[in-house]
């Protein structure tokens, strides 16, 4: 299973293509402002509501005009790499939107996630933020990019009429691992009792049978970690995305540029996350 996490910063958004995201979203259509954002409630799950205040650094980041003034809008590796650099927004050309939601923040830190559309195209990307001197400062971009080689192999699979059984479920994998996050999440609501199903296995120590479940419903592996159910979808070395079910008295692993890069609560005791 091929997928990587790569740092991206004042490149194309639309790299390669993405059988499972070219698609209509419902992103804001005001382009490079937050019509429609969001928050998070006090169990840090996202609730859309509108329109919530963005960080100033992260609409020009994405918005048309640029940042002329880098070295001050940027800290960290943004300063140290990417000062010479178009931002995202200037990279994306005219008709490009974006849609604002809050995943995290504290006193000198908050995470972004954005859903850039374009056309029949989106991709998600995940901004970390640094506060100093009650300023927002971008630090960080991230987003989660498919290896063409990788698509281009799920789309001759489903040009295919006679898959074998391998075949088969690799396929019905590649059409997840290419999902993005809303799709992820609405795939999880609607296989929420089976997903459960393999928590309550795990905690019972029925390990064989969760494993066979799993497979069942196109996940490479499931494993406890500390007691909490990590569901992988796909992985290659230390970049992965799944489920994690984080039962009460648990926490989900905190976002950072170097590893989650993603973590956001859907529901109840489930998350969804990506790593680099």
């Amino acid at each position: 299973m091929f997928r990587f996490a790569v740092a991206v910063t004042g490149v194309l958004l639309f790299a390669s293509d993405n059988p499972a995201t070219d698609q209509t979203t419902d992103a804001p259509t005001t382009t490079g402002q937050a019509v429609r954002s969001a928050d998070t409630d006090a169990a840090g799950s996202a609730t859309e509501k509108t329109p919530a205040a963005v960080p100033d650094v992260l609409l020009r980041f994405f918005g048309p005009e640029g940042i002329p003034d880098k070295h001050v809008a940027y800290c960290g590796e943004m300063l140290k790499r990417h000062t010479e650099r178009p931002t995202l927004g200037e990279s994306l050309g005219k008709g490009a939107k974006c849609e604002f939601r809050k995943l995290d923040e504290t006193k000198n830190s908050a995470v972004y996630a954005v859903l850039v559309s374009k056309g029949q195209k989106s991709r998600d990307y995940y901004v970390f933020l640094t506060g100093e001197n009650d300023v927002w400062k971008l630090s960080a971009v991230r987003a989660f990019t498919i290896p063409g080689m990788y698509t281009q192999l799920i789309r001759l699979l489903g040009l295919s009429s006679q898959r074998s059984e391998e075949e088969e479920w690799q396929y019905q994998n590649g059409l997840l691992v290419t999902k993005d996050d809303r799709q992820l999440k609405l795939h999880l609501k609607e296989q929420v009792e089976k997903l459960d199903r393999i928590a309550t296995l795990m905690a019972d120590g029925s390990e064989a049978e969760a494993q066979k479940l799993a497979k069942s419903l196109f996940f490479t592996s499931v494993e406890n970690r500390d007691g909490v159910v990590d569901l992988m979808l796909g992985g290659m070395l230390d970049n992965s995305v799944g489920y994690l079910f984080v039962p009460s008295g648990k926490k989900p692993p905190a976002m950072e540029p170097s590893e989650f890069i993603y973590v956001e609560r859907i529901t109840d005791h489930w998350y969804i996350y990506r790593t680099t």
